[in-house]
């Protein structure tokens, strides 16, 4: 029994690319703004995120989706050259 493509494509090494996009995702996902408005309700920045909470879920939506597209996009191959030994 095989593994679908699309699995396989997802399990192989991570480049420090990849984790770089995992991270911003983790750390940008959209649900954490209003995580965090009930978080720091009280507080000047929790004022804040509450009056531009619309623009923020924009931001934090748009910046997940970057993540993500980093994270799954493969490592590309570098091409090499052949060397003048190789003839």
């Amino acid at each position: 029994m095989h593994a679908p493509a699309w699995l396989m494509r997802i399990n192989r090494p991570l480049s420090r690319r990849n984790r770089l996009g995992a991270i911003v995702a983790m750390l940008t996902c959209p649900c954490h703004v209003g995580v965090a408005t009930i978080l720091l309700s009280g507080t000047a920045v929790g004022g804040w995120l509450a009056a531009e909470r619309a623009w923020m879920y924009a931001l934090f939506t748009a910046l997940f989706a970057i993540g993500l597209a980093i994270f799954f996009r493969p490592e590309r191959e570098v091409c090499a050259l052949p060397s003048s030994n190789e003839r």
